[in-house]
């Protein structure tokens, strides 16, 4: 065995260095260990650690780059139309524009999606037809493709059918026509 080593303190006499360092952890913690004031603050300072963290969290903020999480279609501003020309949803959102003066605020999605997406943002879903609504056909209804069609209201008739104008339906890829459809099932209304 290595020989002990006699250290002197100004708190007095200790046979080991290692003795030292217990007994001055041990006064450290003294406090803590008498003290409820300090239990409490401990304890307030780790509720605020765990708030904040639960913000943070709900803000979605990265903690590693701190910075926000993208939100759903978060980058997009509405100021220009996303969807590609000649389809059915580019059309619709260009004469969504000519009559309300915006876009609609989501950018991604083929037709038949369009209804989560008015879901989503808080729009009027609803199963009769209003002017100048989008009518959204589901998979293979009336006609439409498996991506499903949207276009705009844009005349209601007496007996109840809908005149939508249109691109990507009857006049072919890239034309833009006026189609007659009807209210039933896998059709939707949406307006903001």
């Amino acid at each position: 065995m290595g020989a002990r080593r006699i250290q002197v303190s100004e708190h007095g006499v200790f046979e080991t260095v290692e003795e030292e360092i217990v007994l001055t952890h041990l006064k450290s913690w003294k406090p803590f260990q008498r003290s409820s004031r300090a239990w409490s603050a401990v304890r307030v300072c780790a509720a605020v650690v765990l708030v904040s963290f639960a913000i943070v969290v709900a803000l979605g903020v990265n903690m590693y780059t701190m910075q926000t999480a993208p939100k759903a279609h978060a980058d997009y501003d509405g100021d220009y139309n996303a969807y590609p020309y000649g389809e059915c949803t580019w059309f619709a959102n260009e004469r969504f524009h000519d009559i309300y003066g915006y876009y609609v605020p989501w950018h991604i999605g083929n037709a038949n999606e369009w209804v989560d997406q008015a879901y989503n943002y808080g729009w009027q879903v609803s199963s009769t037809p209003s002017l100048y609504s989008l009518i959204v056909l589901q998979d293979g209804v009336q006609g439409a493709t498996g991506y499903g069609h949207v276009a705009m209201v844009e005349q209601i008739e007496s007996d109840g059918t809908i005149i939508a104008s249109s691109m990507n339906a009857g006049a072919g890829w890239g034309s833009s026509s006026d189609e007659e459809y009807w209210s039933g099932p896998g059709v939707a209304f949406i307006k903001p």
